[in-house]
């Protein structure tokens, strides 16, 4: 039985997956799934009892796993949502500036142990030290629960009230920090803020300075993967710290052990994100084999990464930034090769082809995980990759070196040169790509479940035929069909009116989509980034009006970033909106009003805000209402939307939804209360409604 590991490690992987993508309902449906895997692995495939049996219980042991951690440790922490408790632990994480996030590990009320996050200002902590936290907790809304599940942290203080620091000293890694931080400074003394933001980007996985709409050029591109530390990045450090330690002549098991503890103290520094822990763990099982007269197989040592790794917390098997860096290593180790391999390469011309196949096939394995998370697929990043590539190797690497001399002049100055008219050549490719209308694909959320079929059936064929020819034409098919798939569907979702009503603590914006197209109303300010996610997820990039009703420059200027890529036809502002005396916004001249009785007006549906608070939208016979004030005129309307904090007077319609914390002093089956967004869908008839 070869590769044992990768018989395991696949079903492995899939249980783990399909327990998280189904609810615990259907589990019973699982051993029929599983009878008939078996039945085509023995007579499709021609495997042996031996390795199905093999696979089968890997499936089962992970699939159970994950249930009885849901059970035993999830949904047992989840029973504080909402409650007072005490908290006593110690920092993990830190991240953002200003305002920031604290992940905290420890135990709630002296008994159960889990990791909650808070939000403080700068608490002068580091991370180890100890901390005391009383308040209520909150699970998270569903737009975050699933990436904060795949972290480990299930509950946040929503409301905090107490705290103390108790500082413990950690000399070697407080030490590392503060040497990496020299690195960091200079980094941001010596290059211009964007060309900082973006080095920082892909050094340390900080994407804190980078903006929403930059990280969208990113994407589009195909190098926001490089935005995280991942295998490319710590393959990197691992070649450069033995090209340094061979140079020494000192033996290979030295070289071995000084090379991982830097690696490991690396990671350990820039908060031990999913990915470098994966790829940490890849190299060290790799280069390990040679110990052991083994020969590595990036295959199996992939698949032992992957189980080592989902042990401690299954539940990273639904994190986006998992899922990316698996994928990345089996396609750039695995896939990319074998596809390519056998191609001439003797001229220019042969070997050009072969690079630019050869990334084709790493962006095509990355399209799934894409897709699933991010609700879009880079088309040029097969074409671009291979120019860019090499400028963010290049960047990295004079990151690194300005990192590792603790930020000193003599040895980071050209390096940061270097690294600077990198950063510049990145940036101004990305902004070319991120703004072209087809630079990328928009796939809805729909097509998840033929996206995961599609993947299964490409592995079904591979088993069955083994040949590279049968399984390039089965990939090229289940691209196009899907790619049909997906926008027959976003062609007749243009014929239906949706509305999203989106809120993050206490605002609330609504976009208004038709025809392709979408009319933003900001009530509140702070939506900007909420906005973006839903267009993606949508598919819309023009924006026919944008209005700010109560928000001030700042919210002005996160909808610059976030919708930078994005056309916009018309901005709409209230009368003592400043603007810092800008003439334009999102590069057009806004128009000022004080949006008593303000009207967009199309043929196919129409939006008026009253008095500053409330938004109407008529579509057909379909009425929609969204207020925030005391107000009598929600009778008779399909659906209402009540936000802010008061009691409604007479509210009589079709369907309510409650944000915020309205007391309605009442209970009824079309009444849906939370601080959760909505999606209304409707064709002028029908109606339908779900969380995102």
């Amino acid at each position: 039985m070869k590769r044992k590991m990768v018989y395991v490690g696949i079903a492995y992987f899939f249980g783990l997956f399909f327990a998280s993508l189904f609810d615990k309902a259907y589990d019973f449906l699982f051993a029929g799934l599983i009878l008939a895997a078996g039945l085509f692995l023995h007579c499709a495939v021609k495997l042996g009892v031996k390795e199905i049996a093999v696979c089968g219980i890997a499936f089962f042991v992970s699939f159970g796993y994950y249930r009885i951690y849901e059970i035993n440790i999830y949904e047992k922490i989840l029973r504080y949502d909402e409650q007072e408790v005490t908290f006593y632990g110690e920092i993990t994480d830190i991240k953002g500036f200003g305002n920031q996030t604290y992940f905290a590990k420890g135990q709630i009320n002296g008994k159960d142990n889990t990791e909650l996050i808070f939000y403080e200002n700068d608490l002068n902590v580091d991370i180890g030290d100890g901390i005391s936290l009383s308040g209520k907790v909150a699970k998270f809304k569903p737009n975050r629960e699933e990436y904060y599940k795949g972290l480990g942290c299930y509950l946040y203080f929503k409301n905090l009230k107490e705290y103390t620091v108790h500082p413990r000293f950690h000399p070697v890694t407080q030490a590392a920090r503060e040497y990496m931080q020299k690195g960091r400074e200079r980094i941001k003394a010596d290059m211009g803020s964007q060309e900082a933001a973006l080095m920082l980007g892909i050094v340390f996985g900080d994407k804190s300075g980078i903006s929403g709409g930059q990280m969208t050029a990113f994407y589009r591109t195909g190098i926001g993967y490089m935005m995280s530390v991942s295998g490319i990045h710590i393959v990197v450090i691992s070649m450069l710290l033995q090209i340094v330690l061979s140079r020494l002549k000192l033996p290979r098991i030295f070289i071995y052990i000084i090379t991982q503890c830097m690696l490991i103290l690396f990671v350990i520094c820039i908060g031990s994100p999913a990915s470098a822990v994966r790829a940490v763990v890849m190299v060290t099982v790799g280069t390990a084999a040679v110990f052991f007269n083994r020969r590595a197989d990036l295959f199996n040592t992939l698949c032992i990464a992957a189980v080592l790794l989902t042990v401690p917390n299954p539940f990273i098997i639904g994190n986006a930034s998992f899922l990316l860096s698996v994928a990345g290593t089996f396609a750039i180790g695995i896939f990319a090769p074998y596809m390519t391999g056998g191609l001439p390469e003797n001229t220019w011309k042969g070997r050009t082809v072969r690079y630019l196949l050869f990334h084709c096939c790493v962006s095509l394995a990355a399209i799934p995980a894409t897709m699933l998370y991010f609700e879009e697929a880079s088309v040029a990043a097969p074409f671009v990759n291979f120019i860019v590539m090499p400028f963010c190797t290049a960047a990295f690497v004079c990151g690194f070196l300005t990192v590792i001399a603790g930020g000193a002049a003599v040895i980071s100055t050209v390096p940061l040169w270097i690294g600077t008219g990198c950063c510049r050549f990145i940036s101004w490719i990305s902004g070319i790509i991120g703004g072209m209308k087809y630079s990328h694909i928009p796939f809805n959320g729909f097509l998840k479940y033929a996206i995961i079929a599609a993947v299964i059936f490409t592995i079904a064929v591979y088993a069955i035929f083994r040949d590279k020819k049968a399984l390039a034409k089965f990939i090229a098919v289940a691209v196009m069909s899907i790619s049909v798939l997906n926008f027959g569907y976003i062609e007749r979702e243009n014929d239906r009116l949706k509305i999203a009503v989106l809120g993050e603590s206490g605002n609330t914006v609504l976009s208004v989509m038709y025809g392709g197209q979408a009319d933003i109303v900001d009530i509140s300010g702070g939506g900007a980034y909420l906005v973006s996610e839903e267009l993606r997820r949508s598919g819309i990039a023009r924006i026919n009006t944008l209005s700010i009703i109560n928000g001030g420059y700042s919210d002005v200027f996160q909808y610059e970033e976030n919708l930078h890529y994005d056309s916009v036809e018309n901005v709409f502002l209230g009368a003592s909106t400043a603007v810092a005396n800008a003439e334009y916004v999102m590069g057009l001249e806004p128009i000022y009003t004080d949006f008593q009785v303000f009207k967009v007006d199309y043929d196919q549906y129409s939006i008026t805000v009253y008095d500053g608070g409330v938004v109407e939208v008529h579509f057909g016979q379909f009425t929609f209402k969204c207020f925030g004030v005391e107000y009598d005129g929600a009778t008779g309307d399909d659906v209402c939307v009540a936000y802010g904090k008061y009691k409604p007077r007479t509210i009589e319609c079709g369907q309510l939804v409650v944000l915020d914390d309205v007391d309605l002093g009442t209970a009824d089956e079309n009444i849906y209360v939370g601080k959760k967004n909505y999606l209304f869908e409707t064709d002028g008839i029908r109606t339908g409604i779900k969380e995102l």
